[in-house]
Parts: structure tokens; C-alpha cells; sequence
């Protein structure tokens, strides 16, 4: 179980990443980045940063190994901007969830539009 300043770290990283990257390492025009989940270790010492990137594939990939290597960077903006002992080291993880539900969900529509399709030659 997380403690509440962990959770408030978590925040206030996933808060301050964002807006580093937003004014840094701006997106590409052919994807849309969001940060999903920022979670630190227990000693604060390390966070783990979840990333979504939704829009085309390749780009998205590029633009993630990106961030990846600009964790220095970041690193050392969220330094100036967050008073805490220690600023985490961070690890970027890619996470699909948004891209993986928008499949579950074109899916369910194309059921839906066969369903439709059906009740109306039953008709």
C-alpha cells in the first residue's frame, strides 16, 4: 500500500513532467502524448513514468525513444522546479491502454453495425 506522500509525489511528478515535455519535447503533429500514471518507490528515490502515445506508430516510437533519452533533461528541469531531497530517477514506460481500448471499441461497433444490419433483414 502507497503512503499519501507518495502519492502526492506522484502527482506533483506526473504535473511537472508533463508541462517540461509539453514546452521541451513537444509532440509530433501526428500524435497525441499523455502521461498517464507516474508512480515513485517508497524511498522517493526512483518513479516510474507511464506514457501514452496515440496517432501513428512510427512517429509515436521515434518520439517516445526521444523522451527516453532526454530523461537527463527532464530530470534536471523537474530538479528546479520541485522542492524535494531527492528528484527520482525516472523510467519511462510505454502505455498502450488508450490505443488498446480504441480497438476493444471499434470492434464493439462494427458488432453493432452487424447486429443492425441483421435486425433489419429480419424485418
Amino acid at each position: 500500500m502507497t503512503s499519501r506522500r507518495v502519492k502526492k509525489v506522484g502527482s506533483l511528478i506526473k504535473t511537472e513532467i508533463s508541462e517540461i515535455i509539453q514546452k521541451g519535447i513537444p509532440c509530433p503533429a501526428s500524435c497525441i502524448m499523455t502521461i498517464t500514471e507516474a508512480t515513485p518507490t517508497a524511498d522517493l528515490k526512483n518513479a516510474k513514468v507511464f506514457i501514452s502515445i496515440y496517432g501513428d506508430d512510427e512517429e509515436g516510437t521515434r518520439y517516445f525513444n526521444r523522451l527516453v533519452d532526454s530523461r537527463k533533461f527532464i530530470r534536471k528541469e523537474l530538479y528546479g522546479r520541485v522542492h524535494l531531497r531527492y528528484v527520482p530517477e525516472l523510467e519511462f514506460i510505454r502505455d498502450n491502454s488508450i490505443a488498446e481500448g480504441d480497438k476493444v471499441l471499434k470492434i464493439f461497433q462494427v458488432i453493432d453495425q452487424e447486429k443492425n444490419e441483421t435486425d433489419k433483414e429480419n424485418i
